[in-house]
């Protein structure tokens, strides 16, 4: 909890505290919250306490007026005599205040993501250090809350003021907050019908998000439908998918099923033999089993890497988060690191859910020296976060350039994914099933006679075909078939669909020789149960065996 780590940061005297959210109210009220909690306990008993506040537009002075009982404790608020809306101003009369004996003065500075970035501010940054550092060496009794926008903590600021996440709410912390709004809204508006069995899937549905910004789809619902029922969890998720999109991650609800993806067979084995293990996490886990945390697909573009964490999270029942790394490295400098904890907030909030990291070998792109060493301290982050993320957040990850790999072998080391799988171009029995997955999606019968040979002769034909190569070539002979005004699309057409198609194969057939040197070396597992030998030719079909830890690990 946000008190707690805050009561220990003012034991220890820290002298500073920069908390990365834009929720003001709520962290203001877990600041009045900690410090009453601080006087309860007599850790700090100063006989007057006074909470600053400081925005660019206003100041106030906060004291603690002290009743019979701590529930009778209250604050009483007027403005700030010496305020400022110069920061730098500001601090040098915060310098010179006085406190005396038994006084304790907790300062909070909003936004301040703005008041401390950029080089206008140089003065006010340092103004900044040296109270700080004068708190810290004088033992003064002054703690200094910084509360705005993630951004890039100062370099000079670092060594006496600590970064406090505030976190996104959970379960319990966002089922009181809307069912205090819910309770308040049933009063007002007593027209309104509210299903009370919907309150804890609309709960589930605004995870991940802010307590402001769940509270505002709660109103925009009701405002909508003049009612509270499931078209509100429905509208909750349509707009948490636009909010979260803007944090280098998007929301998905999986709509996928096994028999929606061809071939890749052992991964499918895999997962199903993870599913009592990640179904029943708790007790498995006090029985002494480890449970499975992430997957890493490796192959060229288009053979169903990203299709299979869609499969994986609808097949577990959890929500898809599709997170962008490339996103947090074109962060404009100084925010990049920032970017990131709002991203491990987030995932922490949803969990249990599935996190698919595309093509995660560019989390080890950037500028190198020259953008400050913001690249190297992301990764290093990275890099601990999948070894200590909770295990209710399963990752699946895709790369199709190995060569990183050599490069930084670390991001593979044991303990980060539990299996590495190589996803291979499709056999001739994966390809037909490709096509006809992707004929009935589009609303013709696999048994149709017209279709099954298009089917058969097309799979016979398109060796070296990626999945999304052979859907490219479905929605050709469709398109054709609607402009020729014929309701089935001829055998012919889709033949001479895949023979003007160059597929990738041949154009990356070095790389993707490569990539099965990894399977051929033992460095990772065939998806599929055709296993692809020398010259693109089939080798052998095989199936998964588990091994003595329960896992399903391929020989």
């Amino acid at each position: 909890m946000f008190e707690q780590a805050l009561e220990k940061l003012v034991r220890a005297r820290i002298p500073g505290v920069f908390v990365p959210t834009l929720e003001e109210d709520r962290v203001l009220k877990a600041v009045r919250a900690a410090i009453k909690n601080l006087l309860v306990q007599r850790v700090a008993t100063p006989e007057k306490v006074r909470l600053f506040r400081w925005s660019r537009v206003s100041g106030w002075v906060e004291t603690l007026k002290k009743g019979d009982s701590p529930d009778m404790w209250v604050w009483d608020s007027v403005p700030w005599d010496r305020y400022d809306s110069d920061l730098t101003s500001t601090l040098r009369a915060l310098r010179s205040e006085e406190i005396g004996q038994g006084q304790w003065d907790f300062v909070s500075i909003l936004d301040a993501g703005t008041e401390l970035s950029g080089p206008e501010n140089v003065v006010a940054v340092r103004m900044l250090r040296e109270i700080l550092a004068e708190t810290r060496s004088d033992g003064v009794a002054r703690t200094i809350i910084l509360v705005g926008a993630d951004f890039d903590l100062p370099e000079t600021l670092r060594a006496d003021c600590r970064v406090l996440p505030f976190e996104i709410p959970d379960t319990a912390s966002l089922g009181e907050i809307l069912g205090t709004r819910i309770s308040a809204l049933k009063n007002s508006y007593p027209e309104i019908v509210f299903d009370s069995t919907q309150i804890e899937n609309f709960i589930r549905a605004c995870l991940g998000l802010s307590a402001g910004e769940a509270l505002h789809l709660l109103s925009l619902s009701i405002v909508t439908h003049r009612a509270f029922d499931d078209r509100a969890v429905e509208l909750a998720l349509k707009e948490k998918k636009a909010l979260v999109k803007s944090s280098a991650l998007e929301y998905r609800t999986p709509r996928l099923g096994m028999d929606d993806v061809a071939g890749l067979e052992n991964v499918k084995e895999w997962i199903r033999g993870c599913d009592k293990l990640w179904k029943n996490r708790e007790t498995a886990k006090q029985r002494g089993c480890s449970i499975p945390s992430g997957l890493l697909l490796i192959g060229i573009q288009g053979c169903g890497k990203s299709l299979t964490a869609e499969v994986l999270a609808g097949h577990w029942g959890l929500p898809l988060l599709v997170f962008d790394v490339g996103s947090l490295f074109g962060s404009l400098l100084g925010q990049t690191e920032g970017a990131f904890r709002k991203v491990k907030e987030i995932l922490n909030a949803c969990k249990p859910c599935v996190a698919f990291i595309d093509e995660i070998e560019k989390s080890f792109g950037g500028q190198g020296d020259l953008d400050g060493g913001t690249t190297g301290r992301v990764n290093a982050s990275f890099l601990s976060w999948l070894q200590e993320k909770p295990e209710e957040i399963f990752v699946v990850a895709s790369a199709n350039d190995i060569g990183k790999f050599v490069e930084s072998p670390e991001i593979i080391r044991a303990g980060r994914f539990d299996q590495i799988f190589f996803v291979d171009l499709p056999d001739e029995k994966a390809r037909a099933e490709v096509l006809a997955i992707k004929f009935r999606q589009r609303g013709y019968r696999a048994n149709d006679p017209v279709i099954k040979k298009c089917i058969a002769e097309g799979a016979n034909v398109s060796a070296g075909y990626s999945p999304a190569e052979l859907e490219a070539c479905v929605k050709s002979v469709i398109n054709r078939a609607f402009n020729e005004g014929v309701e089935v699309p001829r055998a012919a057409w889709l033949l001479e669909a895949i023979a003007r198609r160059v597929p990738l194969s041949r154009t990356m057939s070095e790389k993707l020789e490569s990539l099965r040197g990894w399977v051929r070396d033992g460095r990772a597992e065939a998806a599929s149960l055709a296993v692809i030998g020398q010259n693109g030719k089939p080798a052998e079909r095989r199936s998964p065996k588990a091994d003595g830890g329960g896992f399903p690990v391929l020989r």
